[in-house]
């Protein structure tokens, strides 16, 4: 499912709902959309992921502690400061409230927010130079925290396509046989109701619309890892070669693909 990443399989009985991102694995399905936009269950989750969570980082978090902590003790200072100057230095009162003020606004770390924003603004400028977009400036905090980043690969830089490039019969197979076994492929993509992008790459690259007739049809399953078509007179299956072929014959193509 590409909505959760699950692989296990839910079997669904009439009635169910499907979420977005569900995908057939074996039959069919006729299903009634009822949400669409904004309304839909997967872009309900993007609007979800995309909100932007205003959580301060264990910088700023110090910062603020250490601005509180000053604030606090700076009462007392500024107490004992106006007293020394009024009673012990015997200056008048607005001496001593200039001198008191003086000497408190040089306690006051204003200048950290200043320098948090420079360092962080320089961050992000070279950053930007390397071509990496930044979702917030507190990123550059959690960046220069990492040891170690692993990346994974995922469908965001791929394209979901497949493309056949050529069909490839066992070494002792004969120009004939390679005739009959296309023909055979043709009917087979033409007559099986599969429509997944393996399929559709196999029936761009076959161009013959002809069908086999009076046939019994099995979807591909991930389950068994194969199709299958019953005509009057043979059984014909597509799928993962480990599971139709047998270990000699598995290894036998191998070979001939790695030679």
């Amino acid at each position: 499912m590409l909505l959760t990443g699950e692989e296990d399989e839910i079997e669904k009985v009439i009635g169910s709902d499907l979420k977005s991102g569900s995908s057939i694995i074996s039959g069919k399905c006729l299903a009634k959309l009822t949400a669409v936009g904004n309304d839909s269950y997967a872009d309900k989750l993007t609007q979800k992921a995309k909100e932007v969570k205003h959580k301060k980082t264990d910088m700023i978090r110090a910062i603020e502690g250490i601005i509180k902590f000053t604030g606090i003790i700076i009462i007392p200072i500024g107490i004992t400061l106006f007293s020394q100057s009024l009673f012990l230095n015997h200056k008048t009162f607005s001496d001593s409230i200039v001198s008191t003020v003086g000497a408190l606004i040089g306690m006051i770390p204003e200048g950290l927010y200043l320098l948090v924003t420079v360092a962080l603004a320089i961050s992000a400028t070279k950053l930007a130079r390397k071509k990496v977009l930044l979702h917030d400036m507190k990123s550059i905090e959690s960046l220069a925290r990492v040891n170690i980043l692993c990346v994974d690969k995922t469908g965001t830089i791929t394209a979901n396509k497949m493309t056949v490039t050529d069909l490839i019969l066992p070494q002792q197979a004969s120009q004939k046989d390679l005739i009959a076994n296309q023909a055979i492929f043709s009917k087979y993509i033409n007559t099986i109701s599969d429509s997944n992008i393996t399929m559709l790459a196999l029936r761009e690259y076959f161009k013959s619309k002809e069908k086999f007739q009076n046939t019994e049809t099995t979807p591909f399953s991930s389950k068994v890892k194969y199709s299958q078509i019953k005509t009057e007179n043979s059984t014909y299956r597509l799928g993962a070669p480990d599971i139709l072929l047998d270990q000699a014959a598995l290894e036998a193509n191998q070979n001939q693909l790695t030679q």
